[in-house]
């Protein structure tokens, strides 16, 4: 208080001069407060109309159709194979299956030139039944999400990331569904998340295997593995056969691609495909997707 009275006499008693200097120093602070003030409402509406605009356009959702395609025999296409194995190795990227050139800046023995025997078929001029193509995953990569992205045609959405860890069986039309539908019987070995999308549509025999332990490096691919030498050849009661192989992901995970147990982990995938290829018979189609 006293400090005060002592402001407030030094005031009076001051000069019409400094006066005119302390009420021009008292509006010129009170503008800019003002100012201020005004400047943090606008940043504030400012941000809530960018999450508005993030929540509207990035964290898209999507409507599910529940129509099911009906078959039409008249309009069907008659298949060109009798069977199909469907062998999905996760994270199998392009130049992993490429040759590399290994005078290369670029080139890596641990992670390049492992898997030829995928490549050697394609290269061959004289083999016209190989096809190589180089996808591109649209975003998010996600296991659960690719898959419904394969089966079901549609693209996911970043919103749908978070049921990576708990799915739930995929209602709309999708292509085991319509595999069930159509009698055939889809055998499966590999990541369980498989069974969590699919598992009315898959045989009874199916050996799914736990997929989020990325330290477990061998499990899940010697399961898949072992599953394909029982029933491959032995088992002909089946029309498509799925293999999902987590080996080089949860490598990739646990110590990089440039690992020598990435190398370790391709040739055993390498030897794998060629015991498939040479498993099959010309009227089974083989499609080994990333």
């Amino acid at each position: 208080n006293m400090d005060e009275k002592s402001i407030k006499q030094s005031i009076l008693s001051s000069s019409n001069d400094e006066k005119i200097i302390y009420k021009s120093r008292i509006k010129k602070f009170q503008k800019n407060h003002k100012f201020y003030i005004i400047l943090l409402i606008f940043i504030a509406i400012l941000q809530f109309i960018s999450i508005a605009f993030f929540t509207r356009g990035f964290l898209l959702s999507r409507h599910v159709l529940d129509n099911i395609s009906a078959q039409n025999e008249t309009t069907a296409l008659q298949p060109r194979f009798n069977k199909t194995v469907v062998l999905v190795i996760d994270a199998l990227r392009f130049d992993f299956v490429i040759p590399v050139n290994e005078s290369s800046s670029t080139h890596n023995l641990n992670y390049h030139n492992n898997i030829l025997s995928l490549y050697d078929s394609f290269a061959n001029d004289e083999d016209t039944s190989s096809l190589l193509l180089k996808f591109i995953a649209d975003p998010p990569t996600t296991t659960l999400q690719r898959l419904k992205g394969l089966t079901t045609g549609s693209l996911p959405t970043f919103i749908d990331a978070g049921s990576n860890f708990d799915g739930t069986v995929i209602e709309e039309d999708n292509l085991l569904k319509q595999l069930y539908l159509a009698n055939k019987t889809v055998k499966f070995a590999g990541d369980d998340t498989w069974m969590a999308l699919f598992h009315p549509f898959l045989s009874n025999d199916s050996f799914p295997l736990e997929s989020l332990n990325v330290w477990d490096l061998d499990s899940v691919d010697k399961g898949v593995m072992d599953y394909f030498h029982d029933h491959l050849q032995q088992d002909q009661e089946w029309d498509v056969m799925i293999g999902h192989m987590l080996g080089i992901d949860h490598v990739g995970h646990k110590y990089g691609p440039d690992h020598f147990t990435m190398k370790e982990k391709q040739v055993q995938v390498d030897q794998f495909i060629d015991w498939i290829l040479k498993s099959i018979d010309e009227n089974t189609l083989l499609v080994i997707l990333g």
